[in-house]
């Protein structure tokens, strides 16, 4: 977190994510920027998440092994099933940068959250 250094004159940017930056604005009172700096410190932790930098991918499987195109441009560290056209339960393995192998135990449509 940025300190204050006593002036309200010293405020720095903080980090949120990786790729992106917030400022805190110029305020006129120390309590409403250290009420501002502690929401930007939550946001960071929020912003930490892996299960946040995904996407979700709609895949038809059936019994047999299914290789889907994730596209997150990385290896996965997981997904989550967020929807089936139908009772199933769907098993994944030895995942890649560009594919989810996964089986289903009935045919089925199967919404994910891939992350």
């Amino acid at each position: 977190m940025p300190p204050i250094n006593g002036s309200l004159g010293t405020q720095t940017s903080t980090t949120i994510m990786a790729t992106s930056k917030l400022e805190i604005p110029h305020v006129e009172d120390e309590e409403t920027f250290r009420a501002l700096r502690l929401m930007l410190a939550k946001l960071n932790d929020v912003g930490g998440k892996a299960i946040l930098d995904g996407q979700v991918v709609t895949a038809a499987l059936t019994t047999a092994e299914t290789e889907v195109r994730h596209k997150l441009g990385r290896k996965p560290q997981g997904y989550v099933v967020v929807g089936l056209s139908a009772a199933a339960t769907v098993h994944g393995r030895s995942h890649t940068a560009k594919y989810l192998k996964l089986t289903a135990s009935a045919t089925c449509t199967a919404d994910l959250w891939v992350f």
